[in-house]
């Protein structure tokens, strides 16, 4: 009865509704720490209740700016804060807020996200976790640069405390270009993720994959440059001068990256730079005058490493004549034009263990280092990931078989051209633990980094960041909040970016759900019977929510919103599952049938409980309908005309 008239007596919100932007910073608040929450139904502190939450979340959900959903924020609940935490930052940021709306000005978001950023002190911070530079100098100076381990890794520590103060900035670049190249899915330091990979890369191309590791590349590549030139580490350490003098080979140029590094340049400079080292590196095994230099140059300076060449290559790269002609085996077996037909490699020994490197050049019982260049040379000569993996089969499915029998298995998945099916026969590859969660092929339960780099990779592309900077950062938000997004655009953005990676999961529970409930059935302490029944309610209440007749009619809808090749979630498909999963909130017929397919769960579940108890104890309301009515009336899009009021003040 409490809570019927407490609900009764509420003030109605007004066919046309006005905001008062002022808050009562005066305002007296009882003691909390003799207040227990639902102590009397639904209400969570004195004056606040279940309801009231309810009715201002509804109100800023459709609020048109973020600046009125701030003031909204600051109006009812900024007083409250301050009282339970007074400092003047909460005061005084309430005030511009309120200030700007009064005026009818916008806010200057990027000046305070700077002068927060500054607050936090980031880069002081990265600063700290170099901490015994100053200490690694003086045992260097201590013993006059002489050769030893303290001096050699002395010049990593100048290199590492500038570089610190950029970290995160420059890591951020490389880790959002692999977020949007493959997605979240394949950093959920799982094997679920590699195999997530594997799918996503099998259609593109050898060429399209080196040339987007290229791109990835020269970003560290220049910011190491940079760096390299700001603490001046050619004139500290020998070993490195002669790199830069083997790159310069590479480069065919004559001035040496040393000589590069000791003058100042633009960022575009130092990008250009990195290209060109990363295409001479690359261009090692596609030139047979540069392949021939660039040895030249390494045995004039590691001329102690000529034994392990010939090692591991078979070819006495200390002389002129082998290197050319080892350079020329290098090249062809490169060229687009190479006649090598690749063979299928058989292990004679059949017991790896016995196997020794008793003959220079070779890498495997009769596979020398140069049929190893070849089919190395082929596969990035494949059309496709997919074709390039086949050829390797092609070469290695005898020999691997021995080793690890599903290879066989999954060789044959690879020639099918089915991507789904080459990712499930990858994750039946992978040994799994008794004690991991990861116990079915077809039910992937996502990981906290899974979870945590979706968040990442949501936050990246709702404020459009390519990098985390604090001019950049600062730059995105202000844009972002001045913009027409608003409180209930952000949930939704969420929402998408979410729910597109739960579909394809989803997608492969479909696909072999009996065997996934059956694995489940089999796990579980309950008789077949309550099992069975706690899937069908379970699935009911789904079915239900996202408004399908049956388990059937979802999964072909979810079938058709899967790209064949890459296994991702279509973004249609997201947004439409998204837009059921919030209809809810202003559907009254979906709220009821929701509710009451919730309410069959909770019986289910909470035997000893009833379930109208619990919903009058902690919310307030006498019945489902009820609180479906107050729902959808609150979240009514046209409330107001678009113009909010807010309630009493709490």
């Amino acid at each position: 009865m409490l809570a019927v008239s407490f609900f009764s007596t509420s003030r109605a919100i007004p066919a046309s509704c006005q905001t008062n932007w002022k808050i009562h910073w005066n305002r007296q608040y009882p003691n909390f720490s003799k207040f227990t929450p639902f102590s009397n139904p639904g209400v969570i502190l004195p004056g606040e209740t279940i309801n009231d939450t309810i009715r201002f979340v509804g109100m800023v959900w459709n609020t048109p700016s973020w600046e009125e959903f701030m003031g909204h924020v600051c109006i009812q609940y900024g007083p409250l804060l301050y009282s339970l935490h007074p400092r003047e930052q909460i005061r005084s940021e309430c005030d511009l807020v309120v200030t700007s709306l009064q005026k009818g000005q916008k806010s200057d978001i990027f000046g305070r996200c700077v002068s927060y950023w500054d607050q936090i002190g980031v880069e002081n911070m990265a600063r700290s976790l170099i901490s015994n530079y100053d200490q690694c100098l003086r045992r260097r100076d201590m013993k006059q640069g002489s050769p030893s381990l303290d001096s050699s890794m002395c010049y990593i520590h100048p290199l590492a405390t500038v570089y610190a103060t950029n970290l995160l900035e420059k890591t951020s670049r490389v880790a959002f270009n692999l977020l949007e190249w493959l997605g979240p899915s394949p950093f959920s330091a799982d094997w679920f993720g590699v195999c997530s990979a594997l799918r996503i890369l099998l259609s593109d191309s050898i060429n399209q994959i080196l040339d987007k590791l290229n791109t990835l590349l020269m970003q560290p590549v220049a910011d190491t440059l940079e760096y390299l030139h700001q603490v001046d580490i050619c004139n500290d350490v020998q070993t490195v001068r002669n790199f830069f003098d083997l790159l310069a080979i590479l480069q065919n140029e004559d001035e040496s990256v040393c000589g590069f590094l000791s003058d100042d340049h633009s960022r575009e400079e130092y990008l250009d730079k990195g290209a060109i080292i990363i295409d001479a590196v690359l261009g090692v095994a596609v030139d047979e005058e540069v392949c021939s230099d660039a040895l030249t140059g390494f045995i004039s300076l590691y001329d102690q490493y000529g034994a392990i060449c010939y090692l591991i290559t078979g070819w006495n790269l200390t002389s002129d004549l082998s290197r050319q002609r080892f350079c020329g085996e290098l090249v062809a077996a490169f060229s687009d034009n190479s006649p090598y037909i690749p063979n299928s490699y058989v292990f004679q020994a059949h017991d790896l263990t016995r196997f020794i490197y008793a003959n220079e050049g070779q890498v495997l019982p009769n596979f020398s280092f140069i049929e190893a260049v070849n089919v190395l040379g082929a596969f990035l000569r494949s059309e496709s990931l997919s074709a390039g993996l086949v050829l390797l089969c092609d070469v290695f499915e005898l020999f691997l078989s021995e080793i690890k029998p599903t290879v066989q298995s999954m060789c044959t998945t690879l020639r099918s051209d089915s991507a789904a099916a080459v990712e499930k026969a990858c994750i039946a590859l992978f040994p799994q633990s008794p004690n991991s969660p990861y116990f079915h092929p077809s039910m992937r339960i996502p990981t906290g980094p899974y979870v945590i780099v979706t968040g990442v990779d949501m936050t990246r592309k709702l404020f459009e960041l390519s990098e985390i900077s604090r001019d950049h950062v600062c730059s995105a938000l202000d844009t972002y909040f001045h913009s027409s997004s608003n409180l209930q655009s952000m949930i939704r953005f969420g929402l998408d970016v979410y729910i597109a990676e739960i579909l394809p999961i989803a997608d492969k529970i479909c696909k072999d759900y009996d065997s996934v409930i059956n694995y489940i059935q089999n796990q579980s302490y309950l008789e077949v019977r309550k099992f069975q029944k706690r899937v069908r309610i379970i699935l009911d209440f789904i079915l239900t929510h996202l408004g399908f007749s049956d388990r059937h009619q979802l999964c072909q809808t979810i079938d058709t919103g899967i790209d064949i090749s890459s296994g991702r979630a279509k973004i249609k498909l997201a947004e439409t599952m998204e837009k059921q999963v919030l209809l809810f909130l202003t559907d009254s017929g979906r709220c009821k049938e929701s509710a009451q397919s919730f309410q069959r769960i909770f019986v289910e579940f909470n035997v000893e409980s009833e379930f109208l108890e619990f919903l009058t104890h902690y919310t307030g309301y006498m019945s489902l309908s009820s609180a479906c009515e107050n729902l959808n009336g609150f979240f009514d899009p046209g409330l107001c005309n678009g113009k909010l009021f807010v309630m009493n003040p709490f």
